[in-house]
């Protein structure tokens, strides 16, 4: 029974500035029918709005706020013209021409359906446009930080405990979100199937044994029992049984099935189940009118629902839909690799028989690129120097969708309502058409016999959570940082992180600079691009490095190392890689210890370094609290204080190599001039 209780919200955000009588503006965030939040600006003193997409959002106010700063504080005004861009593509131009000085053109290029192409703003009302976008009402801190949040929770969710390194071979989880079992065809397929045998007539049958004959009917009718809340829908994608398992043989029913089924009945306590189908259509999660949705079920589903799916209440819950069957050949059986094409997080709540789901997430759905891999991984050909996973998935993110005139291409996340019009053509590229067996598209080459999808089952999948004290202190963390970052932009923009996500706000919080490196203590001659980041490190508070292999970076953290030393200051070093922090503390040993290895003095070298330096190589998270965890490692992390030598003042030492600076270079002078005059000009 499924009942629809709950009445639709609207959740966009509207908000007005004005500049004056002739800039009025006006943004509204809501989603779009390809599951996408966009965002409606409009000057409303001219009747004119353009669209911004959420991904370039930021990039769009970035532009605005450099615009600010770089042209509008100009004393005479003069033409310019910029871009706003996403992964070399341009998607507004903000332009201000020698005929028209006084006003800004921003223009959307691509002019998707009910923009007006462009908007005008006057350069005296770009500020109250800067403040609106950057409002603490937009709840729109910063694109990057929401990015990072969910791509570290989808690595944790994606990849199995114990998996250490980003870099290193890691093990996709096999436990949620799909399953390998026993085919069991629907309904309507037994329709088809009895079709087929009316057609080729009674005189071919062989004849049975009344025992045997009677014993297969039992089977038969067992084996087309309808499942919890099957539908049925036109463009569901059925494979053509006597296609592709003609000749073989195979049979829908298997003995080893029995043996399973008696083999569970002798046990007293039934195992927890992963998945449970519900009676719930997916049309109504596609329409997604609340987020909320309701069901009820028999005493003995109750039961069950309770006993061996919901007993673990600190698991993860998911609901998927459109159910793909990946149909393949076992000890003479019909096997399936089973997986919901799409899933959404869900909270679940009892009252009865009657179960309330609420989405966590605002609608957003995933394609389930965890049940994809596996798929993908498990029956393709192996090739040498061809990592399969890495090429489906480049190729599906690389297919475009033009629905409407709008050009978009397949996403792993959407929020629904979605467009009916998008999830067609995401099946067409992953499956194709319908009288293909599910081969006509890019898992065609996959070694199964063929691929069904159900559009109308809905299950409910449960995921037990697999994080340390490490990982949930670092999820609490993160989510609290995003909160913060949604209730006071300001607060965000003002602090470490936030200076560093949103450089465009970098002079209203003025750094100081020097602070780093005002006298530098490197050994020997420096390459440019170690003072070059010596020098950024002076201007801003974070800096990104990045090279490839053999290029330095191993050589450059040392240096860095070395100075904080000399320097009195604090450095702490952290690596994903045990190996990145034993070739650091090999190069720290070669420079110290030189051509002392071997000798007597190797001892003292290296008793220096370690009282200057603690390294932990192992952190034992175990089962223990978050105090105590947070206790061993800060006894792990303790440091001998650094102090200098006897009698040595910093300031003097300084304003020594100050005039041994000044000298070299009268020397260099003296030396120049005597060449001169020997060899002439």
């Amino acid at each position: 029974m499924v009942k629809s209780i709950f009445k639709k919200q609207d959740k966009g955000v509207k908000l007005t500035k004005r500049g004056d009588r002739r800039n009025v503006f006006r943004i509204q965030r809501f989603k779009n029918d390809h599951g996408f939040q966009i965002y409606a600006l409009e000057n409303s003193a001219e009747g004119r709005k353009i669209f911004i997409p959420r991904f370039v959002f930021g990039r769009f106010r970035a532009c605005v706020k450099t615009i600010l700063k770089d042209e509008i504080s100009k004393k005479s005004p003069e033409p310019f013209e910029y871009s706003a861009s996403f992964f070399n593509r341009d998607y507004f131009y903000f332009k201000s021409s020698g005929t028209d000085i006084d006003n800004l053109i921003i223009q959307d290029i691509e002019e998707r359906e009910g923009s007006s192409g462009y908007i005008t703003v006057s350069r005296r009302s770009l500020q109250a446009l800067d403040q609106l976008l950057y409002s603490d009402k937009l709840q729109h801190p910063n694109d990057v930080l929401e990015e990072i949040i969910s791509y570290h929770k989808l690595f944790q969710f994606s990849f199995m405990k114990g998996s250490k390194s980003i870099t290193s071979d890691l093990a996709l989880r096999k436990d949620i979100l799909q399953s390998i079992e026993r085919y069991t065809p629907s309904l309507a397929q037994k329709v088809i199937l009895d079709n087929a045998g009316k057609d080729d007539g009674k005189e071919d049958k062989p004849k049975q044994r009344p025992g045997k004959a009677a014993a297969k009917r039992k089977a038969m009718a067992n084996l087309y029992k309808p499942k919890l809340g099957e539908r049925f829908n036109e463009k569901d994608i059925r494979v053509d049984y006597e296609e592709i398992f003609g000749g073989t043989r195979v049979s829908l029913t298997s003995s080893s099935d029995t043996e399973d089924a008696q083999t569970a009945k002798g046990k007293r306590k039934k195992p927890l189940l992963s998945q449970f189908a519900i009676p719930l259509p997916a049309t109504e999660v596609k329409a997604f009118e609340t987020g909320k949705f309701y069901f009820e079920l028999s005493p003995e589903e109750a039961s069950e629902f309770r006993d061996r799916f919901i007993n673990d209440r600190s698991a993860e819950f998911f609901l998927g839909f459109e159910i793909v069957d990946a149909l393949f050949t076992y000890n003479r059986s019909i096997r399936t690799f089973r997986f919901p094409l799409y899933y959404t997080k869900i909270r679940i709540r009892e009252s009865g028989r009657g179960v309330y789901l609420e989405s966590l997430q605002d609608g957003l759905i995933h394609l389930n690129h965890l049940a994809l891999a596996n798929l993908v991984e498990k029956f393709s050909e192996t090739i040498a120097g061809v990592d399969q996973v890495d090429r489906f998935f480049k190729t599906l993110l690389a297919q475009d969708i033009s629905v409407d005139r709008l050009n978009d291409r397949v996403h792993l996340s959407r929020h629904l309502p979605v467009k009916e019009a998008i999830f067609d053509r995401t099946r067409e590229i992953l499956l194709g058409y319908q009288d293909e067996n599910g081969k006509g598209g890019i898992l065609g080459d996959l070694n199964v016999k063929g691929i069904e999808c159900d559009l109308q089952s809905v299950y409910l999948y449960r995921a037990p959570k697999q994080l340390n004290p490490i990982d949930q202190a670092l999820e609490l963390d993160l989510d609290q940082i995003n909160a913060v970052a949604h209730q006071s932009g300001k607060r965000f923009y003002s602090s470490l992180l936030g200076r560093f996500l949103t450089p465009e706000q970098e002079t209203d919080v003025q750094h100081n600079q020097g602070d780093f490196a005002p006298v530098l203590w490197m050994p020997g001659a420096l390459p440019q691009s170690t003072r070059n980041l010596v020098d950024r490190l002076d201007q801003h508070d974070i800096v990104l490095l990045e090279g490839p292999p053999g290029t330095g970076k191993t050589f450059t953290i040392m240096n860095l190392l070395l100075h904080c030393i000399n320097s009195k200051q604090k450095v702490l070093i952290v690596s994903d890689q045990k190996a990145a922090i034993e070739a650091l503390i090999e190069k720290l040993q070669d420079y110290l210890i030189g051509d002392d290895r071997g000798t007597p003095a190797e001892r003292k070298w290296k008793d220096l370094l370690f009282s200057a330096i603690k390294v932990v190589d192992e952190v034992k998270t175990g089962e223990q609290s978050l105090p105590d965890l947070v206790n061993d490692l800060a006894k792990s992390f303790k440091v001998q204080e650094i102090e200098t030598g006897n009698g040595i003042n910093s300031e003097n030492l300084e304003k020594k190599i100050r005039q041994l600076g000044e000298k070299i270079e009268k020397l260099k002078i003296q030396i120049s001039n005597k060449m001169t005059g020997y060899m002439g000009e």
